[in-house]
């Protein structure tokens, strides 16, 4: 069995999905077959596959990043207009389908950008064409040892990942409860320390976006000890660090990793609807608000330099992303 739950971003590839039959839309599949994620400048590939999903093995990540599945046929009919440019503002970087959902393209793939979260379209590596397959190489070959078990010392992928992830500037459990308490805090519009278990599960999921909102809404019931259908900031942090599971936990965790990680969150904290957009105007008020060493003009500057369609809006993933690279590279 291949090698699964890799991060997405380290190749353009991920172990994918495959079987006999094919599954209901929205179904997680056995992965058996390697899927290959349509970079953004080739958008194009991804046409036909619209055409045949069967044929190319058309699939989208699931919502915890583990695996692929089918994308619904609505999903499936407006992904075809956005790459092929049929849709209002094209030749845009994104498009607005309504009700907090937005197709667009970055340097990693074609995405679905919805509650709070971009999930990548991919096929089959096999039904791709010689162009795509040149552009997005192989992953590193996997050693499956005796009896089909992969050898955790001969699994060179695995390896790479662990030596990846163990060089991250994790952030501290310490930190990870001050971003719960302060998202907790801007929920609490009346300021008596509790939320009802709807509006607390709407904020963790904002933080948490690789949960599903069934997977929230059940979690959620849990952390309601006293079945009062309101949860306060201690109770829920006390269950959290006494009785969550493992899973929970680790999404916690995988969630608000890095630095970075913690202020893409708080952004996911201010979009009311989920599509992963900030207006330049709000972002320059912030900006100005916060980073007092900045001018106005250097603020407008660097919100132009970003907003490379020019339709007034920011994807506030990439602006961050493009901060810390930059951070980096100078330091």
């Amino acid at each position: 069995k291949p090698l699964v739950g890799s991060r997405r971003r380290q190749s353009g590839l991920c172990e994918g999905a495959g079987q006999s039959h094919t599954p209901r839309a929205g179904a997680a599949m056995e992965q058996t077959m390697a899927m290959l994620k349509v970079p953004g400048k080739m958008r194009e590939e991804l046409i036909e596959p619209c055409s045949d999903p069967s044929k190319y093995g058309l699939m989208i990540t699931t919502v915890d990043d583990q695996g692929w599945e089918l994308p619904e046929k609505e999903t499936i009919k407006n992904l075809r207009i956005f790459v092929a440019g049929f849709f209002p503002g094209a030749p845009s970087r994104s498009w607005r389908t309504g009700n907090g959902q937005r197709f667009g393209w970055n340097q990693e793939g074609v995405f679905l950008h919805e509650n709070h979260l971009k999930r990548y379209f991919g096929i089959f590596r096999e039904s791709a064409s010689v162009a795509l397959k040149m552009a997005v190489p192989e992953a590193l070959p996997e050693f499956i040892g005796p009896g089909g078990n992969i050898d955790g010392a001969g699994a060179p992928t695995e390896r790479m990942l662990k030596s990846l992830i163990s060089h991250l500037p994790d952030v501290s459990k310490d930190l990870r409860q001050q971003v719960l308490k302060a998202t907790f805090q801007r929920a609490d519009i009346n300021g008596n320390g509790v939320l009802s278990r709807v509006e607390l599960g709407t904020m963790y999921r904002k933080l948490v976006n690789t949960m599903s909102a069934a997977d929230v809404d059940s979690l959620m019931q849990e952390a309601d000890i006293d079945n009062s259908n309101s949860i306060n900031y201690h109770e829920f942090v006390d269950w959290l660090h006494d009785s969550a599971s493992e899973h929970v936990r680790g999404h916690l965790e995988n969630a608000i990793r890095t630095e970075a990680d913690i202020v893409k969150a708080s952004f996911r904290v201010w979009d009311k609807n989920g599509d992963g957009l900030i207006p330049v105007r709000h972002l320059q008020k912030m900006l100005g608000r916060t980073v007092e060493h900045l001018s106005p003009q250097q603020v407008k500057s660097l919100c132009e330099l970003v907003d490379a369609d020019h339709d007034g809006n920011i994807d506030y993933d990439e602006f961050v992303d493009f901060l810390f690279q930059t951070y980096k590279r100078d330091h």
